[in-house]
């Protein structure tokens, strides 16, 4: 077997990045930018954290003598310019970036094995006599990083300075210092020739910038930073500790899961305390229905209340999409959707239930996730139900007033026939759309739904 070296490493991270991620850090779109890249060390430093990961984060931040860093706040302090290299090697235009920044990009794609030397080592299939050549390895990446200024090329003194020693090897009393009859004259540069340089380049800016503001890349607000959903709220409390909130436009609170400013308003978001955290826990909670206290005074009544022209095969998987918005026309685009891109391996309907017999009882039953409403034989009919909330908001651009943008909140939870959930098919996100009128960016902002 072929030996992998540190240039297969690098192309490898940069494949994952690219094609197994779509160029997606921390699980949802940003634009690339060394704020981006910043907040998402911050986002991701509590989440992967093995000893391994450790390591790479002492590396890059230079955190060794802390007994007990606080990346969080490391990582915060840090300054911003220093993750230029990332977005650049991510960007393919770094080819020979320093290795502790390899280790970085490796660990913000979650790009496995890593590091470098658990890479090399399970190349050889875990033989212990390669261990000696592996470091060996590192150690010349390390010399050849060394005081190396990254995609650059060397100032003319560092240029003439090694010009000196690779020359005093051979020589002796060489003279250091330049003759005067070799300085030569810097010329003069026509004034009139650098204003017109100058001003060709201000019309082509201008230019510029008037046809970007009629297209979509003006609107990097759009995905700058995730907005959470008011679906997703209540289980995203349970798990995080801290959370950023402001205010839309139209005055609605919104939140959100970094800091930063606010999409539309720009506003600096503010960090909600632990009183209003607990608060809103306790208002989410009260406002779901226990499935558990709802009773079900007929469970053999749902075998008259579903499709008998639905039945199970059981050469296939079979999945029933149940969608519930105020948008008609949204529910039947939402099921299109996940049938296309979620769900393609299922043989689907949205026509489990017969129409004359979808009543409010049973919506807010399936709503709630009581699945035991429809019968205790719907495993004749499908091996699962998905039941969707979705929910759609419009707003416009701060950057350009002609686009508007989609806000599309989609909350979806798989159950089998035993109405257990099945969470590694269930899923809540905002998907974000825009376009020139409501039904583009709606339609755009559907399609980002996978």
């Amino acid at each position: 077997m072929k030996q992998k070296t540190i240039e297969d490493y690098k192309r490898e991270i940069l494949n994952k990045f690219n094609v197994v991620e779509n160029r997606k850090i921390a699980g949802y779109d940003s634009k690339l930018t060394s704020s981006s890249v910043k907040e998402a060390c911050a986002y991701l430093c509590d989440k992967r954290n093995s000893k391994a990961d450790i390591e790479i984060l002492n590396g890059f931040f230079k955190c060794h003598d802390n007994a007990l860093p606080n990346y969080k706040k490391i990582i915060n302090d840090f300054d911003k310019d220093k993750f230029i290299p990332i977005c650049r090697f991510l960007n393919g235009r770094t080819k020979n970036p320093d290795i502790t920044r390899i280790e970085l990009v490796a660990w913000l794609v979650d790009f496995r094995p890593r590091p470098y030397p658990k890479y090399i080592k399970e190349s050889f299939g875990g033989c212990n006599d390669k261990i000696e050549e592996v470091n060996l390895e590192l150690n010349r990446i390390e010399r050849h990083n060394f005081n190396k200024k990254e995609d650059g090329i060397n100032s003319f003194s560092d240029f003439n300075a090694n010009f000196i020693n690779e020359s005093s090897k051979n020589q002796i009393n060489i003279p250091q210092k330049p003759f005067k009859d070799e300085i030569k004259p810097k010329p003069k540069v026509n004034l009139v020739f650098k204003f017109s340089i100058t001003l060709m380049l201000v019309l082509m800016l201008i230019l510029v910038y008037s046809i970007a503001k009629h297209t979509f890349f003006i609107s990097k607000d759009v995905e700058s930073i995730r907005k959470i959903s008011t679906n997703e709220l209540p289980n995203y409390l349970q798990a995080n500790h801290e959370i950023w909130k402001g205010k839309s436009n139209t005055g609605e609170v919104e939140y959100f899961p970094t800091a930063g400013k606010h999409p539309e308003t720009g506003e600096k978001l503010k960090i909600v305390s632990n009183d209003e955290i607990k608060e809103i826990i306790k208002t989410s909670s009260a406002e779901v229905v226990d499935s558990k206290n709802v009773k079900n005074q007929d469970e053999s009544a749902g075998e008259l209340i579903l499709n008998p022209n639905f039945k199970n095969d059981s050469n296939s998987k079979e999945i029933a999409i149940l969608v519930f918005g105020e948008d008609a026309q949204l529910n039947k685009k939402v099921v299109a959707q996940l049938e296309k891109s979620v769900f393609e391996d299922y043989n689907s309907t949205e026509s489990l239930i017969m129409p004359n017999n979808f009543t409010q009882n049973i919506k807010n039953n399936l709503i709630t996730g009581n699945i035991s409403i429809l019968g205790n034989k719907l495993n004749e009919y499908t091996d699962y139900v998905c039941v969707v909330k979705a929910n759609h908001t419009f707003r416009k651009s701060s950057i350009n007033s002609q686009i508007i943008i989609c806000d599309l909140e989609v909350m979806y939870s798989v159950y089998d026939s035993k109405s257990i959930k099945q969470k590694n098919l269930s899923k809540s996100a905002t998907y974000t759309g825009q376009g020139f009128t409501k039904l583009e960016a709606q339609n755009n902002a559907i399609k980002r739904m996978e």
